[in-house]
């Protein structure tokens, strides 16, 4: 894996238990989408959460890049914190696992999630990096690109 693309999904139908995304959230996904294909090279593998509005932004994705999908139980994880939420405790050392399981499948492993997988992404630059860098958000539509080769962090798009 040279890539690890964490993103957020689109906004969404927040009024809905499971909301779907909005129009604006499927531009959002569209723009990343664009980004993603056009600065990152070699195969994809998507993964995300079960809700709707994650497997939508996926599977936006998944059409546009190309590649495998998959839907992981452990992505799960709305609101709260990684960290701090004991509903979540090994949450972060989870999802780092399956990380782990699957780099050598895809140059580009795409998560996509929620808020709280910012947290993961200090988690993994923490085991993988020995780098402490605090993520305030992702914000809906976003990601997170982080380069294993050069250990370059960036926000896209």
């Amino acid at each position: 894996m040279k890539n690890l693309i964490v993103a957020r999904h689109g906004s969404y139908h927040s009024s809905e238990n499971d909301g779907g995304l909005t129009p604006f959230g499927m531009k959002q996904i569209q723009k990343l989408g664009d980004f993603v294909k056009m600065n990152s090279k070699g195969s994809f593998h998507f993964c995300c959460s079960p809700l709707l509005r994650t497997k939508q932004s996926a599977k936006k994705l998944q059409d546009m890049c190309g590649g495998a999908f998959e839907i992981l139980d452990v992505l799960n994880n709305e609101y709260d914190n990684l960290f701090t939420d004991s509903t979540y405790s090994g949450q972060a050392e989870r999802i780092h696992a399956i990380v782990l399981e699957r780099e050598n499948i895809a140059d580009n492993l795409v998560l996509v999630a929620h808020y709280s997988i910012k947290d993961y992404v200090e988690h993994y630059m923490k085991q993988e990096w020995q780098s402490a860098i605090k993520i305030a958000d992702i914000p809906k539509g976003k990601a997170i690109d982080l380069n294993s080769e050069n250990r370059i962090h960036r926000v896209i798009p």
